[in-house]
């Protein structure tokens, strides 16, 4: 079995960036990861998009930083392109 690393992408729309936040072991991880980086947040939007050969993407509002922010998790394999 190949080992699997699930990579969260943030597009920050107020300066129009892209960044990756993190890498986890499992969905569960992913979203203890997600909640200590942002803090308190609330959910807006979640779209299961597994059939596109992603997880999932979500749009967050982070009560700190007070911005919106789109989360895109992406499987990869490790040690291939």
């Amino acid at each position: 079995m190949k080992d699997l690393v699930l990579v969260i992408n943030e597009y920050d729309y107020e300066f129009k960036e892209h960044s990756v936040i993190g890498l986890f072991s499992s969905l569960d991880a992913a979203q203890k990861g997600i909640e200590e980086y942002y803090g308190e947040y609330t959910q807006k939007e979640y779209v299961d998009i597994r059939d596109s050969g992603l997880e999932y993407s979500m749009i967050i509002y982070a009560h700190q930083t007070e911005q919106e922010y789109k989360l895109v998790a992406e499987w990869f394999n490790i040690d291939e392109i």
